[in-house]
């Protein structure tokens, strides 16, 4: 049997949440470690839109020691 169109939308709503929520948990991230983060970096983050991606520069984005790091890390991805 196939999914209803109401629970396509449930799924695809919890989809762009998990999204939303990584793309914060990335910044507040690099936040919390570099204080200041140039904003193409954040534009680049907002970009992304698959959520393996996210997931992979968050864990980038916990080991990086720097934001020039990330930075590379991050154009390498995309």
């Amino acid at each position: 049997m196939g999914r209803t169109i109401a629970q396509a939308l449930i799924e695809e709503g919890r989809e762009e949440g998990l999204k939303e929520g990584l793309k914060e948990a990335v910044i507040e991230t690099l936040e919390l470690k570099f204080k200041v983060i140039p904003k193409n970096i954040v534009n680049a983050i907002n970009n992304i839109m698959k959520i393996d991606i996210l997931r992979e520069i968050h864990r980038e984005a916990i080991k990086c020691e720097s934001i020039e790091e990330f930075e590379e890390k991050i154009k390498a991805i995309e």
